[in-house]
Formats: structure tokens, sequence, C-alpha cells
């Protein structure tokens, strides 16, 4: 933790209290508030505690993110009677399996779209039957690295359906195959069959040039659409399963079963490679919890953080800043905390991100993030119903600059499900029930010393 203070070395005595800081900044509050008093007492320094901030929340739409490199990607749709519904679509590229590739005397048997599950619990929601469908790409996917793919992102699509799927996932059960009279077992993974006589002939008659690089396959594949397209689904159905796009064993892939009069193979059409664009699309409809504007709102009882993008708790403290007007402040601990509402009928997400804001309420890096997974916190406490996080670096940043320079740069702070690391659907209720005093449901602890 760094301690910030005017002038070093006219503060030179201030080392001791900053090793004291050190050593108290990373417990909890029973550790940080109990004996400040008389550390303040018995060196001359004026330490503090408080948790009497306003903290004003609120639920607002969660910003966009990027889904292009994540470790598992979503797909399904759940119609959460809290949330509305969700539906998570996957769109990726594919690759022919060798360069100079060709079919030669081969006529296509069959062909399936083989997604691998990213493990035997990759699921969130109840596993009711939901229809999955197949469409074809119709624009160029940007392939630089650098390229972004936000998940609110539209593509443009056939509108002819590739294949479908209509059942539930299946997590659990192998898949087993045979193949020119060898038995091939799998990992469970789901199969899509691609029915559309149009795209197969398209496979088998397309150029030999279109096999000898990636971009010119790419400019007549340019890639895949899949879609969950459950047009109802009753209230607390559906699920979103979790897959694995970079597997190789089996090989997530478009997988081309071929034949002649003497032979039978099959060739994979990879989508694992790195090269190839792999990217969530999220999208959500009839929600019924009421949202405010990310800039400016009116304090709720109960918020809401939804994954996907779709739902973050705003934050504010529109005092905190003040503290600092006419007085230096070293941070000696600020943590602050968020209770959950209701964890029977979803469970919540085992941790929330806790990031800072710009003057529009939009999600920005946060200081205390690059610290330890340890220090920042945001792991879900099942004992306690709470997510604690440790922001010291954040609010010395604004006091800092409150107290340097007039300017307040305390834009409040958002809540919300990670996008990735793990990825997950699960979303969480939050109780920030502030009306009996002492007993806040979401509170900041504060513990400072004002320099002298």
């Amino acid at each position: 933790m760094i301690i910030y203070w005017k002038d070093r070395t006219k503060h030179f005595a201030y080392l001791l209290l900053a090793a004291v800081i050190l050593i108290n900044s990373s417990c909890k509050k029973e550790n940080n508030e109990i004996g400040s008093d008389v550390i303040g007492n018995r060196s001359g320094f004026d330490v503090q505690v408080t948790d009497t901030f306003e903290v004003i929340t609120y639920s607002s739409v969660a910003d966009s993110v990027d889904t292009r490199f994540l470790t598992y990607y979503m797909l399904g749709q759940i119609n959460d009677p809290v949330m509305g519904v969700t539906s998570a679509n996957i769109v990726t590229q594919f690759l022919y399996p060798v360069a100079g590739f060709t079919f030669g005397s081969l006529t296509i048997d069959s062909v399936v779209l083989q997604l691998r599950y990213a493990g035997p619990s990759a699921i969130y929601g109840k596993n009711t039957e939901q229809t999955i469908k197949v469409y074809e790409v119709n624009e160029d996917l940007p392939t630089s690295l650098s390229e972004y793919f936000y998940s609110n992102r539209n593509y443009q699509t056939s509108p002819t359906e590739l294949g479908s799927y209509t059942g539930t996932f299946n997590l659990s059960d192998s898949v087993i195959e045979y193949v020119a009279g060898k038995r091939l077992g799998y990992a469970p993974q789901l199969r899509i069959k691609i029915t559309d006589a149009a795209f197969i002939n398209k496979l088998k008659t397309t150029p030999v040039d279109s096999f000898t690089s990636s971009a010119n396959f790419k400019s007549t594949f340019k890639g895949l659409m899949i879609s969950a397209e459950q047009s109802s689904m009753a209230n607390g159905d559906g699920s979103i399963a979790y897959f694995n796009l970079r597997s190789d064993n089996p090989q997530t892939a478009l997988v081309v079963y071929c034949k002649n009069d003497t032979a039978q193979v099959k060739y994979e059409f990879p989508i694992s490679g790195t090269a190839e664009v792999k990217t969530n699309q999220y999208k959500h409809r009839n929600l019924p919890v009421t949202l405010q504007a990310a800039n400016n709102g009116a304090h709720q009882n109960t918020c809401y953080v939804q994954p996907a993008a779709g739902i973050k708790t705003r934050i504010l403290i529109p005092s905190l800043s003040k503290i600092a007007d006419d007085r230096p402040i070293a941070v000696n601990s600020a943590r602050i905390l968020f209770t959950v509402k209701d964890t029977q009928n979803y469970p919540v997400p085992a941790r929330l991100n806790l990031w800072d804001a710009d003057e529009l309420g939009r999600r920005k890096n946060i200081a205390d993030f690059s610290e330890s997974a340890t220090y920042y916190g945001g792991t879900f406490d099942a004992t306690t119903g709470t997510y604690t996080f440790n922001i010291n670096r954040h609010v010395q940043n604004l006091l800092n600059s409150y107290n340097k320079n007039k300017v307040d740069i305390n834009y409040g702070l958002n809540l919300f499900v990670p996008e990735d690391y793990n990825v997950a659907a699960n979303r969480a209720i939050l109780d920030t029930d502030r009306s009996i005093p002492g007993q806040q449901k979401v509170k900041l602890i504060l513990t400072y010393t004002v320099i002298k």
C-alpha cells in the first residue's frame, strides 16, 4: 500500500505510522478499527474511523465488454423471473483441415458442428429444452488481435438456417462414433447437424485456391453464428452452458464426414485455432428491474448485478472527498461491503468486480485491482452473505486530488459480474437498505489519519 503526504521531508516521522498502516491495511474490520484510538493517543496522530458516509446505490445498464479472448464462451437462453430473458450467442470462424486441402473423389455424407463443454458442471440455470440454431456470417470479421468484439455487437448473417439442435445440454455423457470401422470416444459435446444442402455443396465445390491460405478461406467462409432462439420460455426455465472453443481433444470444429466406394473418413475444420475469431454476443429483454442512468440515479434499497453485460450496481459516495478539504489524509484502510439479499433460487457469482467510474458513470480500472486477489477481495463469503473489497489506493487517490488540487474525481464505483476468470452466468440480488442507522447493508468503512 502506498501512503501519500504533502512533504515527505517534513513528515519523515510518519514512517512509523506507515509501518503501522501496512501491517493493518489487509486486516478485517475488527483488526483495523479496534485500538485505532489508542494508537492515535500514544503516537500523537489523529487516527479516525467512520462508516457513516452516505452511500447511494442503484441499478444501471452494464457497459458492453470485449468478449474475444475468453477462457470459455457462453451459449444458451435463460428466463430469470427477476432479471428477464438473457441470450448468449457465439460467433466464430473456422479453418480448413490442412493447407492445400481437397475432398478429391469423396462425397460429403454429413456435416456436424461439435462444441465441447467446458466441464461436467459448466452450466447455470434450469436445464430445460431449448433450441440452438446455426447461421452463416455474411460479413468479413477483422482478424487483427487488437480488434475489439463487444458483447452488444450485431452481425450480418444469412437468413437461411444451416442446422439446429432442440433439447437439453448433456454435459455428462461421452460421445461415441464409428468412423472407418473404428470406435472413437470423446468428452461430452454439443453436436448440431448441418442440414442446409446449399452450404454443404458450397463446402464440396469451393475452389482449390480457397484452401491455400487462411485469408482466402475466410473470404469464402466468413464464420458461423450459433444462436439461442427459444421463442417462448416459462419463468425460471432455461440455462446457459459454457464451452471450450479452444479444445483440441476433441477438437471444437465443423466436422465433415465423407465417403466413397472404398473409404470412410472425417475432416475437422477447426474452430480451436488461435487466429480464428471467437466471441460472444449477449442480448437481454423483458427486464422487470427498474434501471437508472449511469451518471445520476436515486438510491434503491435493492440492487442487482447481472452477467453478460446485463446490469451493474452504481455506488455513489458524494461526501467522501470532502474529508480532505482542508487537511491531508493518509488512508489506513478503506473497505466497502455489499450484502446479498437472496441466495436460494439462483447461486450467486463466486466473486464480483468493483471498478472506478468516469464522469459518465462508465467503468474504468481501479487502482486496487492491480493488487493481489487476497488484498482486493470480491469473493463471496457464504458465512456472512457478503462481498467485501479493499479500495485503499482508490480512496487515497480521491483524497489527494481533492486536497491538493481541489478537483473532485469521485464519480462513484461500478459493481458487476466479471466477464471472465471465470466465465459465469450467475447473478446476485443485493440488499442495499440503509434505512436503519448502524445497520446499513452497504457501507464504506474508512480508517484514516489526519496529517497535521
